[in-house]
Parts: structure tokens; sequence; C-alpha cells
């Protein structure tokens, strides 16, 4: 797991064993109940990004393992710019 992962897992762990929601959140910072919904799913995202190819590769085997032989669609979107090589 790595340090944003536990980070985000410990944070929802806390506000539950406190019986702090989202919404509660949302008002003590001035944001919206799904602005902070958002946040904590992009910091979970962007964790898994930052594994890169490993992840994605893991999450595929996953699938095929626990995906009972459905056909699964993947796609991985980044804000990136592409960057081709000519040879």
């Amino acid at each position: 797991m790595s340090q944003t992962e536990h980070l985000v897992a410990t944070l929802k762990r806390l506000l539950k064993a406190r019986g702090v929601t989202y919404r509660q959140v949302a008002g003590h910072l001035g944001l919206s109940e799904p602005s902070v919904k958002r946040q904590f799913s992009r910091l979970s995202l962007r964790s898994a990004m930052a594994q890169g190819r490993a992840f994605f590769e893991r999450a595929i085997e996953l699938q095929k393992k626990h995906g009972g032989g459905k056909t699964i669609d993947n796609s991985f979107q980044t804000n990136g710019t592409l960057r081709t090589t000519r040879g």
C-alpha cells in the first residue's frame, strides 16, 4: 500500500469511527459534499496512477481471475502530452 493509499484509508477509517460524514467535512471546509468525495477519489486514483503499468497489469490480472468470464473494457486517461519517436 502506497503512502497516499494509506493516508486515504486512514482518513476514511477515522471519519467513520467518529461518525463524521462527508457532508460534515464539506461544511467545515466550505465545499460541497460531492467535492469532498471527488477529492478522496482523486487521491486514490493518483496513487494508482503513480504505480504505473504494474498496477494496471495487476488490475487486468484480477479482472480475469474474478470476472467470471465477463468481458471488461478498461481505459486509462491522463492529462499528458502524446509523444512519438520517429526512427
